[in-house]
């Protein structure tokens, strides 16, 4: 997990918001350039407005704006021969694909704004980097290696006026057309810090993080799939949330799932991860799946809820993946799972819901809500080191009636149940401690 990776950013750039946008109004000044990726483009190693350098990678970069030709972008790596583009803003306007050669990563590199319009593929495991103050991955396109690593990464230190600094988009609406992003044996890694607006431009949300809309992440084998929206150091005081996803999937075979969300210091409603009536798939056959919810200001933690039509599905789904044996963990402030239509976890492996720290920060009437558990072989509720200790433990309701194929343990400091709690196998305990 790469959240206190960002701890140094977090310190960087805690300053006022004014302060910051005069800071990237001066940026913008100095790089007000777009480059345009488009077949329209020109070719050769230098044109209006763009140049080229180095060797490995060859450094593409603008100086105003520029429109550059995909195969200028091809024939690089199809020769083995790594690329990094660099401009103010960066439109993928036509595809590129690298179908030949030795590894070669392309980067993206941009002070602005990067919307990927058409598909990036590599037929080879040559990875894919973009990097960008926001990124904009647009519904219906692809970007694809063929076991090289993809990574998104929107904050800070890349931000200039005129942009979001921070936040990203992977999908543009909602509905049957996927953006997808597939590794294929590859580690996909997407990390969004979420600053702030400026005047002109639109964010992905009411201050999110990063949004899902229709999106699909996968890759195979070991291929693991690592999620960060962080919105701590965004000013604005409404909802601000890391991460919401809408009809959305992702999926392993044996790597591990890990999707982090931190809502905003400032924020009068702050969550981390949020499904709000609508689809997920968190699948995996067999890698751990771990959902984080990290406290920060006026918190009110994970929120999961689907329709009677638009299920939330963790573990195995009967159909993309048949059966999983992942552990599933929820490390959560607090948490609430919708009383109709909450998720359904379907694994042999473990089920764990505790608290990001010593203790959660309180739990309402009802949070496990219409939570279905299937095949699961262990459950615990709280922390046994610290759930149950006497120092600021909190209540925890059984308000659902829960049956799991091992142990159940539940800690906490009083424990009201309401519900049945069953074990299915010979001898297993349950345990509830209560503090």
């Amino acid at each position: 997990m790469k959240i206190f990776e960002k701890d140094f950013l977090m310190t960087r750039f805690f300053i006022s918001p004014l302060i910051l946008i005069f800071i990237l109004f001066l940026s913008n000044k100095a790089l007000a350039q777009t480059l345009t990726i488009s077949t329209t483009g020109q070719t050769g190693t230098s044109g209006t407005n763009w140049s080229s350098s180095g060797t490995s990678p060859v450094i593409i970069t603008a100086t105003a704006d520029a429109n550059v030709n995909p195969s200028v972008i091809e024939d690089y790596l199809n020769a083995g021969t790594a690329v990094l583009l660099e401009a103010a803003a960066i439109v993928i306007a036509n595809p590129i694909g690298k179908t030949a050669g030795g590894t070669a990563t392309l980067t993206l590199r941009a002070t602005g704004r990067i919307d990927i319009n058409a598909n990036i593929i590599s037929s080879t495991a040559s990875g894919i980097t973009l990097e960008g103050a926001r990124i904009v991955h647009t519904s219906g396109v692809t970007v694809q290696t063929e076991g090289g690593d993809i990574s998104y990464e929107a904050d800070g230190p890349f931000a200039s006026a005129g942009v979001v600094a921070g936040g990203m988009e992977i999908g543009t609406i909602i509905g049957s057309n996927q953006a997808v992003i597939d590794a294929k044996g590859g580690n996909i890694s997407i990390n969004s810090v979420l600053t702030t607006h400026t005047v002109g431009e639109t964010g992905p949300g009411n201050g999110r993080a990063i949004v899902f809309r229709s999106a699909k992440v996968v890759t195979s084998g070991s291929g693991t799939i690592d999620v960060l929206g962080d919105a701590r150091i965004n000013p604005l005081t409404s909802n601000v949330w890391g991460i919401q996803l809408y009809n959305s999937h992702l999926e392993t075979d044996a790597g591990a799932i890990n999707i982090t969300g931190i809502g905003g210091n400032n924020s009068g409603g702050s969550r981390g991860v949020v499904v709000d009536g609508w689809s997920l798939s968190v699948l995996s056959d067999s890698g751990p799946i771990t959902f984080t919810d990290q406290v920060s200001g006026a918190y009110v933690g994970l929120f999961l809820k689907g329709t009677a039509t638009l299920p939330i599905r963790i573990g195995a789904d009967g159909t993309n993946v048949s059966s999983s044996s992942s552990n599933v963990t929820f490390n959560v402030g607090t948490f609430t799972f919708d009383a109709t239509n909450g998720p359904t976890i379907n694994t042999s492996g473990t089920v764990t819901i505790q608290p990001f720290g010593n203790d959660f920060t309180g739990l309402g009437t009802n949070p496990l809500g219409a939570l279905t558990l299937t095949n699961v072989s262990g459950l615990t509720l709280g922390k046994a080191a610290s759930s149950a200790d006497g120092t600021s433990d909190k209540d925890f309701p059984i308000t659902r009636a829960l049956s799991v194929a091992g142990p159940i343990s539940v800690y906490a400091k009083d424990i009201t149940v309401d519900q049945n709690l069953t074990s299915t196998t010979a001898g297993a305990d349950i345990l509830l401690k209560a503090s």
